[in-house]
């Protein structure tokens, strides 16, 4: 039946496009639908597949977001370790997500974020944590691989950088080195550190470092002034460094502070990588690292060295508790220590003797 014949047949209020569905093909060759204006208005108000991923709403599944390994227990185990770690001082929620990650885990990441930072993805990596488990190593083997040459491509401040100090080494790499603040201590001179750290790690790729305080600065508003300063300072032309510059340099800060030790401001600039290890999870690092610690040096004798140590420190840990002495500080027994009693070790039969020195 054909559309007229419908039409015909059928009550009026049926629509035109409702017709045109029922009418069979003629002559062999399939009917074409023809559309009515208000049918190429609706045609014209659907979107594509492609416009249809940018303009549609995002559906809801109803399902919780899952987070890979992490449930309740998982939360609860990992602020057990956080609180054994941190004692009675306060700690942060990405203290306690990163303990749940395995000691493998929690380097991998910290090692992917370095990384972030030296492709130029991010400007400032905060890594705070356990002392002595390889944080300032990684970084310069991750800086080394990279091609990077010290003292040209990235510099390495330590525990005596003054705030004057820091403002100028950014003034010299503010053009695209990396700063390496390792152990500084920001809580000295709390105040002008924090000001300079947080205007050279805001999220901007070209960021403003000011620093107005009385001393050897000249007053500058300008940024071609500013730079032209700059310039004449780092030729030695002149001994004034501009009030402000322009820096496009990155920060690398590593501490062994904890998380409450940092001006908000700082947290919210800086990619944060808590890297917490118990002491039990300490010997593990220490034995997934042997084999590149001084790899020159026989493995075997290496494992003895560490075994050594992991007894001797078990051992001591017993006596003082039968002793009543619990309290008594205890060997440091981390990274650095295992170094130090491998270079004696490589030298000297007796080694065993003097292990209780470390």
């Amino acid at each position: 039946m054909g559309f007229f014949d419908i039409f015909r047949n059928t009550k009026k209020d049926m629509s035109y496009e409702e017709l045109w569905e029922r009418a069979e093909p003629k002559d062999g060759v399939k009917a074409v639908a023809q559309t009515t204006k208000k049918t190429e208005k609706k045609q014209q108000k659907q979107p594509s597949a492609k416009e249809a991923e940018v303009v549609a709403p995002v559906k809801k599944s109803g399902k919780r977001p899952e987070i890979k390994g992490v449930d309740a227990q998982s939360r609860i185990v990992a602020t057990q370790k956080a609180k054994q770690i941190h004692g009675n001082k306060p700690f942060g929620i990405r203290t306690v997500m990163s303990l749940e990650k395995s000691v493998e885990a929690r380097f991998e990441t910290f090692k992917r974020t370095v990384d972030d930072l030296v492709m130029g993805i991010i400007y400032c990596v905060l890594i705070y944590g356990t002392a002595g488990v390889g944080k300032s190593w990684t970084v310069e083997q991750i800086l080394t691989k990279r091609g990077m040459e010290k003292g040209k491509d990235y510099t390495w401040l330590t525990s005596k950088c003054t705030p004057a100090a820091l403002y100028e080494t950014a003034l010299r790499y503010r053009n695209g080195g990396i700063i390496v603040m390792d152990d500084v201590n920001l809580k000295e001179n709390r105040g002008q550190m924090m000001e300079i750290l947080k205007s050279m790690t805001d999220t901007y790729e070209t960021r403003t470092v000011v620093w107005n305080t009385k001393g050897a600065f000249t007053q500058v508003s300008d940024p071609k002034e500013a730079e032209k300063l700059a310039q004449e300072f780092e030729k030695g032309e002149s001994k004034s460094m501009p009030s402000q510059f322009s820096f496009k340099g990155k920060v690398i800060i590593i501490t062994n502070l904890i998380e409450s030790d940092f001006d908000d401001a700082l947290l919210s600039r800086a990619m944060n990588v808590p890297l917490f290890l118990t002491e039990d999870e300490k010997l593990e690092h220490m034995k997934l690292k042997l084999r590149e610690i001084r790899p020159e040096m026989d493995l075997g004798l290496k494992e003895e060295v560490l075994n050594y140590l992991i007894e001797f420190h078990a051992l001591n840990e017993e006596i003082n508790k039968e002793a009543g002495v619990e309290n008594l500080e205890r060997t440091q027994l981390d990274l650095r220590t295992l170094v130090q009693a491998l270079n004696i070790a490589e030298k000297d039969d007796r080694w065993r003797e003097r292990m209780y020195l470390l």
